[in-house]
């Protein structure tokens, strides 16, 4: 049989690690059936690690808060299911500022999170990173998550990558700086369902501030959410390999980035990504409510809905419902574009395709 170590409320029960450590954790678990329920966990170090393939845990009412480096991680093929927990104001790294993570999976572990809150993190407030490492999401909010100290940069709500795999639903991304969700690299798995992802900022430079982005092969599955008053783009897919799929979205009210005034756009696929789109209302964007760029760029929309369009903050110039350029190619069934400050929709460039 495992371990359990049980307190008596979050009040009166603490966990707190005496010598400051970036990587001696206050809590660290090795063993199977293990349980950690009813607690608080603070102090200048990392706050709970379960490492190992023969690692199982149970969390369940659990405060971590303040810790350094990583608030919770999960490594090593460990196996973890956390339910009622709070992840908040981790710190960066004592020595030079970085991470200050709040929840970490990695190496191939599994991740079962449910009621969960993860707030005014630093860096990324949930990270998943490794082929084999999956999360599965339920009842999250991710939200204020904070730059880097080290430079100023990042200020991710969720990020997946290097083959981690995502399944995150009825979640809430708010708030968050650099980009509310972000997925990268071939082999890489998001799905978000039931979702709000709203109010990205944009780091502390004044850049980015997009919903969800998808890039270097990745892929997306969005169903069922809402996006608004992001900064950049709505949902950006970028990179050859790349590939998202939406179904019943709203997209409103994007803005431009800060720092350059450009951008705003509610969905922009680029470089040689593939995006398909049915089922979407893209409302009062900035620059382009749909934009599409690149030679190997290929978008399908099916029922969209694209309309108030506004100027970009920059120079003015933009408004357009859709935009096709430089060989990118788009086929559309049943479109409404209306209300849009400059155009309809363009197609422009050699070897750009928009099939109506």
């Amino acid at each position: 049989p495992g371990c359990t170590l049980w307190g008596a409320c979050v009040a009166l029960t603490v966990v707190d690690r005496s010598v400051a450590s970036d990587s001696d954790a206050a809590i660290e678990v090795t063993g199977a059936d293990t349980m950690v329920r009813n607690l608080l966990v603070t102090g200048q170090s990392p706050g709970l690690v379960a490492a190992g393939a023969a690692t199982s845990l149970e969390i369940e009412d659990v405060i971590v808060a303040g810790a350094s480096v990583r608030g919770v991680r999960v490594t090593g093929g460990a196996t973890v299911t956390a339910h009622d927990l709070v992840v908040r104001d981790t710190a960066g790294s004592a020595l030079d500022g970085t991470r200050g993570r709040g929840v970490q999976v990695e190496e191939g572990a599994t991740v079962t999170l449910r009621r969960a809150a993860v707030e005014r993190n630093r860096h990324i407030g949930v990270f998943v990173t490794d082929a084999g490492s999956t999360l599965t999401m339920t009842d999250v909010v991710v939200a204020e998550t904070r730059e880097q100290t080290s430079d100023g940069e990042h200020g991710v709500g969720l990020h997946v990558q290097s083959g981690g795999q995502v399944d995150a639903t009825r979640i809430a991304l708010e708030r968050n700086l650099a980009a509310g969700a972000m997925a990268g690299s071939a082999g890489t798995m998001l799905r978000l369902t039931d979702a709000v992802v709203r109010d990205t900022l944009g780091d502390t430079h004044g850049r980015f501030g997009m919903g969800l982005g998808v890039g270097q092969g990745a892929t997306a599955e969005v169903e069922r959410v809402l996006l608004q008053a992001n900064r950049t783009a709505a949902l950006l897919a970028a990179d050859a390999g790349t590939v998202l799929t939406v179904l019943d979205v709203v997209a409103r009210e994007t803005v431009s980035e800060a720092a350059s005034g450009d951008f705003g756009r509610g969905v922009d696929v680029t470089a040689g990504a593939r995006a398909e789109l049915e089922r979407v209302e893209l409302t009062a964007h900035r620059d382009a409510a749909v934009f599409a760029d690149g030679s190997s760029t290929s978008l399908v929309l099916a029922d969209l809905v694209a309309r108030d369009t506004q100027t970009r903050t920059s120079d003015g110039g933009g408004g357009t419902g859709l935009l096709a350029q430089h060989a990118a190619q788009v086929d559309v069934t049943r479109v409404v574009a209306s209300r849009n400050h400059e155009t309809g929709m363009v197609a422009t460039g050699i070897g750009t395709i928009l099939t109506l």
